[in-house]
């Protein structure tokens, strides 16, 4: 989470689409079994031969799994008053202006080079879709249930 928003331009994400794009940076290589936006297209082929930890399970089941793991690391950076606390209680995942140690930012900056068209094309494309909606994130990953929103 942290390493997306370092990245990202707006430093402030819904707590679900955060979980959703967070997801992805661990298992990339589920990316191309979302429905992809059209102006996102262009980057399925970097990930036909992405692999990642061992996939087991259906997607939608792992983020499941996933999600006391990733509440973990929102109080972890809450506790370091690295994201903003009041904004969690609304559901926002928002960047303080609170410097990182530089061996973080190192580590950090390691691994987006690592990872660099996943991380290009989370921050990029998949982070500037909405979070609900027959077109948003939820309903293209299916990670999410999105038929009950408003």
């Amino acid at each position: 989470m942290l390493q997306l928003l370092e990245e990202a331009p707006e430093n402030s994400y819904e707590l679900d689409k955060m979980r959703i794009l967070d997801f992805y940076m661990v298992f990339p290589s589920l990316i191309n079994a979302m429905k992809m936006p059209q102006s996102a297209r262009k980057y399925r082929k970097h990930f036909k031969s992405v692999t990642s930890y061992e996939d087991k399970g259906n997607p939608k089941s792992l983020f499941q799994r996933a999600e006391p793991y990733q509440m973990l690391a929102v109080k972890y950076l809450q506790a370091l008053e690295v994201i903003d606390e009041t904004q969690i209680q609304l559901g926002v995942i928002c960047r303080t202006k609170k410097e990182l140690p530089k061996e973080l930012r190192d580590s950090i900056s390691t691994r987006t080079q690592s990872m660099q068209d996943v991380v290009k094309f989370l921050v990029e494309e998949l982070a500037g879709v909405q979070l609900s909606g027959d077109g948003g994130l939820k309903a293209r990953t299916k990670l999410m249930e999105y038929q009950y929103d408003t």
